[in-house]
């Protein structure tokens, strides 16, 4: 989600219509996970999308925006497929620039997340539905440096419930990114404190976590 909610912000700031690739390189348990995002819109309001990480996460999903007076709103869905894992995400994305170097967003999402496969053998009873927001702003310092910073808040809406109990029913987490601006590449770092998900197919970790990437426009 992290990417996704990058590019958004990214693809608005520039209001540029075409194709996006985002690569990033994540840490987790000691494993460097790897991950492949690209994005292209069909036309002023739809885009398709696609990811792909060194995990086996595949996920694909569709997004439709527009602008409604200063707000750009999009809603979006997607399907990914971890190991025994099937995730359904269904949300609304809107941003707004308060200047032009600052712009604000905010993002709000049900996940469902279904158990699918050995050892698991398609059990509805460890089945999640999440329900995930994030507020984040943007600031553009110079020309070729942008900062920003995003609060989320995750909270489990099912599969928390008697021998099911869950520690982190709900959780809470900040992600700080650096962005390099130039006409074609943009390398970036985030830098995530607090219990979060590294990646849609993993178990919540409370260790901080490091991405650095690139995201290009063409």
């Amino acid at each position: 989600m992290k990417t996704f909610l990058f590019l958004l912000t990214s693809l608005y700031s520039s209001l540029l219509i075409g194709n996006n690739l985002s690569l990033q390189m994540s840490r987790y348990n000691d494993k460097i996970i790897s991950t492949l995002y690209a994005s292209t819109h069909i036309n002023d309001t739809l885009s398709v999308n696609a990811e792909l990480d060194s995990t086996g996460y595949l996920a694909i999903g569709a997004g439709y925006g527009m602008m409604l007076g200063q707000f750009y709103v999009e809603g979006y869905g997607s399907y990914g497929r971890a190991d025994n894992l099937d995730i359904y995400d269904l949300g609304v994305f809107t941003t707004t620039q308060i200047t032009p170097a600052l712009a604000v967003y905010f993002d709000s999402s049900h996940q469902w997340r279904e158990t699918k496969g050995f050892p698991i053998l398609d059990l509805a009873i460890f089945d999640q539905k999440e329900w995930k927001n994030t507020l984040g702003a943007s600031y553009q310092f110079t020309p070729w440096m942008r900062a920003s910073y995003a609060l989320s808040y995750d909270k489990l809406l099912s599969g928390n419930e008697d021998w099911k109990a869950v520690e982190n029913d709900h959780i809470t987490y900040q992600d700080i990114s650096l962005t390099f601006i130039t006409p074609w590449v943009e390398p970036f770092i985030t830098y995530t404190a607090g219990t979060h998900r590294v990646r849609p197919g993993e178990p919540v970790t409370k260790s901080d976590s490091i991405e650095l990437g690139i995201h290009l426009s063409f």
